[in-house]
């Protein structure tokens, strides 16, 4: 029964009860008229129009078209049912417009639109639209090899994302990338592993770009291959440059870390490291040391690769040699340039920081100029891969003189090839011709003597990828220590020297030589003046270290020093040591080709290993030196008990620069005093030793072998064990045991035998 019609019994009911109760009816004029009844509302409609598919981070618009036949639509509302919130405009309106955040997946979101008319009543509709995520699409294709490893297993990690995917037979893979935009930023890792049946305890990775950069590097058909991009060959050379950037136990994860961390790859040591890799998978004598179990286990640890490597030497002396040649002459394994090689460079192994440095500029127009301790314009050639400098001018590159004599080195052919490269250098090949003229002090006579040539591997550093500092970062005080192959000047008493840099771009040398700076993008502008005449110093940052940086030096504006130079800046620290910070191993030389255990006792006794040495240590209110004495001249312990014949003949004073870590930052002056008392001669360094509390050793190596040894049994007898050289300067031992010198011992896994 309807509202209407109800009511309208009701009314009639009531007017017959009316009418009975006044007793009858009457005329017309006695009638009521009813009161007109209002309809009843009408609730409105309404339609939802939009695309059933839209782009995450994208804005698009929803239209609800609504109606209402007996009044007006008063209100609008919009809903999702998403977990995350959207960007949005017009929510109360007809036509509203969304955005959504970045999302990691496809989502399909419900949107709903509620009208309501003047009178109250409202209708809803929804409408289902999937988000769908921006992706860039890249297919990687390359190889897996040494020799081929047939089969791999590869995984490629973009981020927190992975792509598993398997080469065939002859180690060839493809793989298809859908990145998420929001991971174009992100670096690209490929990792291989031999299957356990043909290749047990192969491993290889490759470290590449951003997802960015591989894009552009792929072209208009988002394939990248060995013409693009050499590392989507996974390699030893490649696992070896991977265990070199990751030393530290940091992966990069950006491009900026990863060119930070490129600068700390030697390309010589790199390919020593992919020699070592590629012997234990060609050569079935030879395999993974006890307790490694990869080969990117095998070079991602220095000690384990150098053990690997004597035991090798051992075996077979020219077999790393042998195999570095099969690797140089593979072409799936090394490349040569790609692109033009126009640009400005340092040649250096950044390996060590007293490694010799050139600077290299190539012009389009085949003009250059190379610098050393001097310096020349050049021209340049390349065929058949051999880039070829001619010198305009001789270039010295080292230079030495006493009361005898002088000598220099200059170069009279220089040439290289291209290895590998990577967004920061090229591993170069480099044939270096020299002449060595020697000139007699006394007689005036010169003797100029043919070099043999000389072969090496190192890195052709892009200038413009050194490390960039803020000037905030380069502001307060620092040690600052450069050498150079100029040994005339090399030995300054003044070095290292204290340099303060200012905000306000002025500074000051060991607190009284004004000079002023600038930071350009990749290099810092030293200018100085030498007694009135205005000097310019440019360094590069190639190296970041926990306490400062190594860097590369060039000066032209005089003929003394050297032209070019490599040292360290390390910032200064307010440090206070005790003498129990001083008791324990110091292992240097960090960054320096020498190492050795410098082992301080409690009572400052101090061993260089298990060997003796002459400078005697001496803990004093945290300051520790070493000392050495002389009487009669012979080395003694100290002067007490002597008579005044006997003098302190020289004194190594440690101080600190700063402690950073496990790492010591040491500037070390060497006094030489005569028997009066007066400083003959000093010299000063910045040496960077690893600091451990335990002085106890697990394993004899040839490292405490290095120095004079000796051992003393019950009796009193010493017995000696000392090194000597052959006629190819290779190490032997001289072991002198109750009273018997034996020659010719030899080392090898922790065993020194001797007949």
């Amino acid at each position: 029964m309807g509202f209407f019609e109800t009511k309208l019994r009701i009314g009639l009911l009531a007017s017959a009860l009316f009418l009975t109760g006044c007793g009858g009816g009457g005329d017309d004029n006695g009638s009521t008229t009813p009161k007109p009844v209002d309809p009843v509302n009408q609730s409105p409609t309404v339609t939802l129009t939009a695309a059933d598919e839209q782009i995450e981070q994208e804005t698009f618009t929803l239209n609800a078209t609504a109606n209402d036949t007996d009044g007006e639509i008063s209100s609008y509302s919009w809903s999702h049912d998403a977990s995350f919130d959207f960007i949005s405009d017009g929510l109360s309106s007809a036509e509203v417009s969304f955005t959504s955040p970045d999302i990691s997946e496809d989502i399909t979101v419900n949107f709903t639109v509620t009208v309501t008319d003047n009178d109250g009543a409202s209708a809803s509709s929804s409408q289902a639209v999937l988000i769908k995520r921006k992706v860039s699409n890249v297919t990687i294709t390359g190889l897996v090899t040494d020799e081929p490893i047939a089969n791999a297993e590869l995984e490629i990690v973009v981020g927190g994302e992975s792509f598993q995917v398997q080469a065939n037979d002859s180690g060839r893979y493809t793989a298809v990338l859908n990145i998420d935009e929001s991971s174009t930023k992100k670096l690209v890792r490929v990792k291989a592993k031999g299957l356990d049946a043909l290749n047990p305890g192969v491993e290889f990775v490759s470290q590449l770009s951003s997802v960015e950069k591989l894009l552009a590097q792929a072209g208009e058909d988002n394939t990248l291959d060995s013409n693009d991009n050499f590392g989507v060959n996974i390699t030893n050379v490649t696992t070896a440059e991977f265990a070199l950037l990751t030393r530290d136990g940091t992966e990069p994860t950006s491009e900026e870390e990863l060119n930070s961390a490129l600068l700390n790859v030697d390309a010589d040591e790199k390919i020593q490291l992919a020699t070592l890799i590629k012997i234990v998978v060609d050569n079935p004598e030879y395999s993974l040391p006890e307790g490694v179990n990869s080969t990117l286990e095998l070079v991602a640890n220095e000690q384990v690769a150098k053990q690997f490597e004597e035991e090798v030497i051992e075996k077979d002396p020219e077999i790393i040699e042998k195999t570095k040649k099969e690797i140089k002459e593979d072409d799936d394994l090394v490349t040569g340039a790609t692109g033009t090689l126009e640009g400005n460079y340092i040649i250096n192994s950044p390996r060590y920081h007293t490694n010799t440095a050139y600077h290299l500029s190539l012009m389009a127009d085949g003009s250059g100029q190379f610098s050393s301790n001097t310096s020349s314009a050049i021209s340049w050639v390349e065929n058949a891969g051999v880039y070829t400098l001619d010198f305009a001018e001789k270039v010295t590159i080292y230079q030495n003189s006493d009361a005898e004599s002088s000598e220099s080195v200059v170069l009279t052919g220089f040439s290289f090839t291209v290895l590998a490269e990577n967004d920061v250098f090229r591993t170069i090949e480099v044939t270096r011709s020299t002449e060595r003229t020697v000139v007699n002090s006394n007689t005036g006579s010169v003797t100029m003597t043919t070099e043999d040539d000389e072969t090496y591997t190192t890195n052709l550093i892009y200038k413009n990828k050194t490390i960039s500092l803020l000037a905030e970062q380069l502001v307060g005080e620092w040690a600052f220590h450069v050498q150079d192959n100029d040994f005339d000047t090399s030995y300054d008493p003044n070095l290292p020297e204290t340099l303060q840099f200012y905000a306000d771009g002025t500074g000051v040398v060991d607190g009284s030589e004004a000079f002023t700076w600038q930071l350009n993008s990749h290099s810092l502008i030293v200018n100085y003046d030498d007694g009135g005449e205005t000097g310019q110093l440019e360094l590069w940052f190639t190296k970041a270290l926990s306490g400062g940086y190594q860097l590369v030096g060039l000066d032209t504006s005089f003929d003394k020093p050297s032209d070019t130079l490599t040292g360290l800046l390390i910032k200064k620290q307010a440090v206070s040591t005790t003498n129990e910070d001083l008791i324990g191993r110091w292992h240097g030389f960090i960054g320096t080709s020498q190492s050795y255990d410098l082992n301080i006792h409690n009572d400052g006794t101090t061993m260089i290993g298990l060997g003796i040495t002459d400078w005697l240590g001496h803990l004093n209110d945290g300051q520790f030196t070493r000392k050495r004495f002389i009487y009669n001249n012979e080395v003694v312990t100290s002067c007490e008990g002597f008579d005044a014949s006997c003098y302190l003949e020289s004194e190594m004073i440690h101080e600190f620069i700063s402690i950073v870590g496990n790492l010591y930052y040491i500037k070390r002056t060497l006094n030489y005093y005569l028997p009066n008392g007066e400083i003959r001669s000093q010299s000063g360094a910045i040496l960077v030793y690893e600091y451990s509390k335990d002085l106890t050793y697990s394993a004899f190596t040839e490292e405490l072998l290095e120095n004079y040894t000796e051992f003393y049994s019950a009796d009193g007898q010493t017995d000696r064990i000392y090194t000597e050289y052959d006629e190819n300067d290779n190490v032997t031992y001289v072991v002198e045991l109750e009273g018997q010198t034996y020659t010719g011992a030899t080392f090898n896994d922790g065993v020194l035998s001797y007949d």
